[in-house]
């Protein structure tokens, strides 16, 4: 009975025991993990491909899809984005399955696509890198917290090249899942909202821009700790409402921008210079559109 008893404890812990093939990849993990962190990126990038040669039959393991991601990485911050390109392609592959088997996978996944955000403002490929990172987010989590930021720089590129049109509707992706964020977490949400009014603006699309901040301001009102971004909405509206020959309107709205910024202020600057430069220039266009003002006017009543 005793020798049984022994029997099963030795089947039970051998059980137990990791695989001596998922022990032995863990290992050259780890040699490669501390070359790259020593930086002997060609070593490391060799270990890795021996992990990736040694597990490759092995679909459930989780060690070669980490190390493509670890040498696509290191390839992205040397530069090399033609080598690195299959890699990402496989890494897009990734079996969901793989994530919650090791978390690590996540990680080391949004560190890929981080090399490429990085590389984004000084590289010629800067579209390219940004929608890598893009689809890297997207293919670990939907709902990824850096998904919206990966909008909003792809956003940002579009109005820096004149495409307005596909600004819009990247930062818009962005606003609709933001808009279920928390209060906590509403400033994002406001930063973007903000930006697709800087894009109507831009286009001279101001009854858009207004409707926009005003849909924006309505929301967050409600909320007295994001006070701070009351001022530069008003001031804003202050704008459209000029551009529209609306004069009278902006002036109350610059009026009311300058109040709540004495009683709000901004740790990012105070937007009263700008509201009383606007209130100066509206009273320069009162005289010189008197004409075109007053038509508006009558027919908004």
């Amino acid at each position: 009975m005793q020798k049984l008893r022994v029997f099963f404890l030795l089947l039970f812990l051998l059980l137990l025991a990791p695989p001596a093939k998922s022990a032995a990849l863990a290992d050259d993990f780890a040699k490669a993990n501390s070359a790259e962190t020593h930086g002997r990126t060609k070593e490391a990038i060799a270990l890795y491909s021996k992990i990736i040669d040694a597990s490759n039959k092995d679909k459930g393991a989780t060690w070669a899809a980490r190390s493509r991601a670890r040498i696509a990485r290191l390839l992205v911050i040397q530069g090399n984005l033609k080598e690195a390109e299959p890699l990402y392609v496989q890494t897009l592959k990734v079996s969901p399955a793989l994530f919650k088997q090791d978390l690590e996978l996540m990680v080391d996944i949004d560190d890929f696509a981080e090399s490429y955000n990085a590389l984004a403002s000084k590289s010629t490929d800067a579209k390219e890198c940004l929608f890598h990172v893009l689809a890297l987010r997207l293919a670990v989590d939907p709902h990824h917290p850096n998904v919206t930021q990966s909008y909003r720089h792809i956003a940002l590129y579009m109005i820096n090249h004149g495409d307005r049109a596909a600004a819009e509707r990247y930062i818009k992706q962005g606003i609709e899942l933001e808009k279920n964020y928390p209060p906590d977490k509403l400033y994002r949400f406001i930063q973007d909202k903000g930006l697709l009014a800087s894009i109507y603006m831009h286009g001279s699309e101001w009854v858009k821009a207004e409707q926009t901040t005003r849909d924006l301001l309505q929301q967050i009102e409600k909320y007295p700790f994001l006070s701070w971004a009351w001022p530069q909405l008003h001031c804003t509206l202050g704008k459209c409402h000029s551009e529209q020959f609306q004069y009278e309107d902006s002036d109350r709205e610059y009026q009311l921008a300058i109040a709540l910024a004495k009683k709000y202020p901004n740790p990012n600057g105070d937007i009263s210079p700008e509201c009383v430069k606007g209130l100066k220039e509206n009273a320069i266009l009162k005289v010189k559109n008197k004409a075109k003002a007053k038509k508006v006017s009558a027919q908004k009543h």
